[in-house]
């Protein structure tokens, strides 16, 4: 995986810095002053790699494991169908009630109108 456009440090320089720490040449406080990061960040570095080795420095994805808000694809097609006939959940409470779709607006069902295309006619 690449690092991100704001790492301050690669892969390879994390790995180098921990190597330094761990060899007892110098203190987290002169190792962040050489390699441009806070000493936080050095003790957060180091603490992983006592934890979990080298593999640990690897860069990791921010995108979350799992998103608790999402909705299943039968109620996303649902919602896609009910937008493609001017029906969006929300203008009517009795065919929201009647179909069974809340009224908060879904990222999911864009997504899901985006990806089937989302033709007007």
């Amino acid at each position: 995986m690449n690092s991100h456009k704001h790492a301050r440090l690669t892969y390879a320089r994390r790995v180098e810095l921990v190597e330094e720490l761990t060899k007892g040449g110098v203190g987290t406080t002169q190792a962040a002053l050489d390699y441009g990061v806070t000493p936080q960040t050095v003790r957060k570095w180091l603490g992983r790699f006592l934890a979990g080795g080298q593999a640990s420095l690897a860069d990791a994805s921010s995108r979350p494991a799992h998103s608790p808000r999402t909705i299943d694809e039968s109620k996303a097609l649902l919602i896609v169908e009910l937008r493609r006939r001017r029906m969006n959940p929300g203008e009517d409470s009795c065919e929201r009630w009647r179909f069974g779709v809340d009224s908060q607006p879904c990222t999911q069902a864009r997504r899901a109108i985006e990806a089937q295309g989302s033709g007007t006619g």
